[in-house]
């Protein structure tokens, strides 16, 4: 299993899994549309795609999106879709590419924020102190 940072030549691999991962979330099909947007992420670079692969065929991805945090003056990363195709489910990829999404964040010193759908709740992967200023204020 290899995870690493989508660039422009997976686009086609990646407009396949964003497309079944909406349909999976409610979305019909609409594959034109997911390769434009796609394509702006990367092309834009206004987020970070992270893609697992096992030999050439994709498995799974999770998109980061920057942002800030006003309240407490810091950058911060939203991560926003994570899907692992159903047959590859239940081997820890969704776990190595929050991973990743993580350890990146650390590294470039900002906060990783992990949306949940469904719920009105975000984790933040920080020390406490913030963690606690930012939950105190869902």
């Amino acid at each position: 299993m290899q995870i690493r940072l989508a660039t422009e030549m997976d686009l086609e691999q990646l407009v396949l899994l964003f497309d079944e991962y909406r349909q999976e979330l409610g979305q019909g099909s609409d594959l034109s549309r997911c390769r434009e947007f796609l394509r702006a992420r990367l092309l834009e670079n206004d987020s970070m795609i992270f893609i697992a692969t096992e030999g050439d065929y994709p498995v799974a991805f999770t998109q980061v999106f920057p942002s800030f945090s006003s309240l407490l003056l810091k950058p911060l990363w939203y991560l926003d879709d994570l899907f692992v195709l159903p047959d590859y489910r239940g081997q820890g990829i969704a776990k190595e590419l929050t991973c990743r999404a993580r350890t990146l964040a650390e590294d470039a010193k900002v906060l990783a924020v992990k949306r949940e759908f469904g719920e009105l709740s975000q984790q933040v992967e920080t020390d406490g102190t913030e963690q606690g200023l930012y939950h105190a204020l869902l």
